[in-house]
């Protein structure tokens, strides 16, 4: 299929997921689907690098915690002895922590993700394209966890921005350089880190954040307008946001709405 082809070949050649398109043959019949469709390796790491901040690229067909992320980690019998999840809640400003229960004797239980707010089966938390989650490993050795879905078609993609910090990924199955995103279309810019957004991006190699804020009308047009890198102290011309990574964004105004246009398109 001409569309699946293209597409495929965009994403692969820039970030390195796999995209095919959703065919199914039978003996008799022929089944083609326009979806495109692929799948992200997400790598929780072992106990001595045990945060990974990740996210999925893509649309599942069933984005329950449950069915995304299902037994890929290691369960336990507790939050302390267990491999969790941590989502973000915007509004309140908090963890939504998850983990997954291991061989338990229960039915209920076993082999589930058990939601620590409702004390229940995490039966009503999704995995979708836009948010990033933490991945908590407390194992030694390396875990991948494998995220399958439709690459996102929406034309744009609407994200609410709250006051403070929000958890998020960029939603389409591609990568973006950050100073090409559409933060500035709302962001509050400012001459330091301190009076301006910020984002906050985890090396899960050495276990820190790299940081950026977002310049305001400074006066110079090699700064106005784009995000600083302070770990260059210079604009952010290398920084991309990949497919399946989760990134702080700390905004220091009231609100507003991140819409990002559709990266790629079909010929």
């Amino acid at each position: 299929m001409k569309i699946s082809h293209v597409v495929a070949s965009v994403v692969i050649l820039a970030c390195g997921v796999m995209l095919f398109p959703a065919t199914l043959h039978a003996q008799t019949d022929a089944v083609y689907s326009l979806n495109v469709v692929g799948f992200q390796k997400l790598q929780a790491f072992d106990e001595s690098r045990k945060y990974k901040l990740t996210a999925t690229p893509f649309e599942a067909e069933d984005p329950n915690i449950n069915s995304v992320i299902s037994t890929q980690l290691t369960g336990g019998t507790s939050y302390g002895n267990s491999d969790d999840i941590l989502k973000w809640d915007p509004t309140n400003q908090q963890y939504l922590k998850y983990y997954l229960v291991g061989d338990v004797p229960d039915p209920h239980f076993k082999h589930k993700w058990y939601d620590m707010q409702t004390s229940d089966v995490a039966s009503n938390t999704d995995m979708l394209p836009g948010e990033g989650f933490w991945i908590r490993s407390r194992q030694s050795y390396t875990q991948t966890v494998v995220v399958v879905g439709d690459v996102v078609d929406d034309d744009d993609f609407t994200n609410h921005i709250t006051a403070g910090f929000n958890l998020l990924s960029y939603p389409y199955s591609a990568s973006i350089a950050l100073n090409d995103t559409s933060f500035t279309n709302g962001g509050v810019g400012g001459s330091s880190f301190g009076s301006s957004d910020n984002i906050y991006i985890w090396n899960s190699t050495n276990q820190v954040y790299e940081k950026y804020f977002l310049v305001g009308d400074v006066g110079d047009p090699h700064f106005n307008h784009k995000w600083y890198d302070l770990q260059t102290s210079d604009t952010a011309t290398n920084i991309y946001l990949e497919p399946g990574m989760g990134f702080w964004y700390r905004h220091r105004g009231s609100g507003f709405d991140w819409i990002e246009p559709k990266p790629y398109t079909e010929p």
